[in-house]
Formats: structure tokens, sequence, C-alpha cells
């Protein structure tokens, strides 16, 4: 009879053992879908998902740079030429992309915002410093360099959020950069803002021939009051072979970045399309 109630209480303790691990198991798995609830609507400090590093490029320029931690979506945010404060002019876009779950990367293009040196290097080296070519005499200017900030930045979006589709929105010089990066790695969508400038090229950075070759979802943004950029753009646009494209045009709302200060809904036409396209 002792060996039965001593069977009976072994048993019992087993049961109770399981119970409570099971109980355990359900909360954890309450907490984690809590955190990811609150993160979700908003709860959860965003900030924790912002954080500002340093990129090396193959040829040597420190790149600053923000990433925004999100899902499997990548997007990055190329910025104008002459824009002093660099990526910062992204800071609202990254952040409104990133709340919808996006991993974004915003970058200081070489001799812009916070990256004007070379790795181990003190002196600073601005932008205005650059030769500039105008056709594809040669390969090694600074300027067309500066499609390696953007392999760094895809390179670490695929790194920290394993990134399954990527979307490049640039402005201005932005733009061609964007465009040009697609010789060298594929994107879902493209988001080009005043794209090419002097017979298609941007510093010496192409743009036709890329547009041309790119059959992917292709949004094209621009200003009248731009001229030749305007025109470039219309002829950009015809010359797609994309069967998912779209230009947006506007009358007086200025180049690049700038056109979202006039036209405030064009930030969230940018959104919605790679919302869609992504």
């Amino acid at each position: 009879m002792s060996e039965q109630k001593e069977k009976s209480f072994v048993e019992s303790m087993k049961e109770d053992r399981l119970k409570i691990t099971g109980i355990l198991i359900l909360i954890l798995i309450f907490v984690a879908a809590l955190v990811f609830i609150l993160s979700d609507i908003g709860f959860v400090d965003p900030d924790d998902r912002i954080e500002n590093v340093t990129l090396v490029t193959e040829d040597g320029w420190e790149i600053s740079a923000t990433h925004f931690d999100g899902d499997e979506r990548g997007v990055v945010l190329i910025h104008m030429l002459n824009q002093d404060d660099g990526r910062l002019v992204w800071n609202d876009t990254a952040r409104k992309l990133n709340e919808k779950g996006f991993s974004v990367m915003t970058i200081d293009l070489r001799g812009h915002g916070e990256s004007k040196t070379r790795e181990g290097e003190t002196e600073e080296t601005s932008w205005r410093e650059f030769e500039s070519d105008y056709g594809q005499e040669s390969w090694d200017t600074e300027f067309k360099k500066m499609r390696f900030e953007l392999k760094e930045a895809v390179d670490y979006l695929e790194e920290e959020n394993q990134i399954e589709t990527l979307g490049l929105v640039g402005a201005d010089i932005g733009s061609n950069i964007a465009a040009f990066y697609t010789d060298y790695r594929d994107a879902d969508t493209l988001v080009l803002l005043s794209p090419g400038t002097i017979n298609t090229y941007h510093r010496g950075i192409p743009i036709m021939g890329q547009v041309q070759n790119y059959e992917k979802p292709i949004l094209f943004v621009v200003s009248e009051d731009t001229g030749h950029q305007y025109s470039m753009t219309e002829l950009f646009y015809m010359d797609s072979p994309s069967d998912t494209k779209e230009v947006i045009e506007f009358e007086d709302a200025g180049r690049g970045t700038r056109m979202m200060e006039a036209e405030p809904e064009l930030e969230q036409d940018i959104i919605d399309w790679l919302d869609e396209y992504l």
C-alpha cells in the first residue's frame, strides 16, 4: 500500500512539474507576443531600432550611415549632391518606413555630411574637390566610385536583416547612383527623384543605359522648373521597358528631396510605392 502511495506521489509530482513547465512556456510566448505587438504599435521606443554606424568602402572612405532595424524588406535612401547635412534629409522618411517594418539605411556620400575622411586619416575632403567627368573616359573618379557606398549599405542590410527584397531611392545624383548600381546588383524597385542632368550623366555617373535595361517597377519624380532634368526624365520614362512604371510631375517644386518640402504628399507616395513593390 505504501509503495502504491509512493508511486502515486511521484507521478503527481511529475504531473505538477509538467504543468508548471507548460505554464512557464505559455508565459514566455505571451511576453514575446506582447513585446512584438507593443513594438509594432509604437509602445517600444523606436529609437532602440536606430543605430549610427560607420562603413568602410573598398577604396578606404569612412562612410557615416544610419541603420533602421526592421524586417526582410530593405531600402537605401541616397541624398542629393551639395546636401551639406547629407543623410539627415532622409530622417523623417526613414523613420516612417521603419515604422511600417522596413529595414532602412541612410548614408552620407563621400565628401558630404560626416563622410569626409578616409580610413586612418584626419584631413577632411569635400565633394567640391572631386574632379568631374561628364563622359565615360574614366571609371576611376570619386563621383563614379560613390557606388561603393551603396554597396556597403546593401551588404550591411543583407548581413544584419537578411533582406529578401531591395528598394533604392535616390535624389538628384543619388538617382544616377541608384540606377548605376543596378549594373552590379539587382534591385526590386527604383525611385528616382530628378534623375539625370547634362547628356544623361550627372558628374559622369551614367543612367540612360541602366534605365533602358531595368524591367522592374520604377517610379520617376520630377518638377517642370528643373528644365533639363524634366526633359530627361520624360525621356527616361519613355525609354523604360518596365511594365510597371510611373512618373509624378510637379510644376514648381524644385529638385530632388526639395520636392518633398514643396509637395508634402510626395513622401507618402514614395512610401506607398515601396510598400506595394517590396
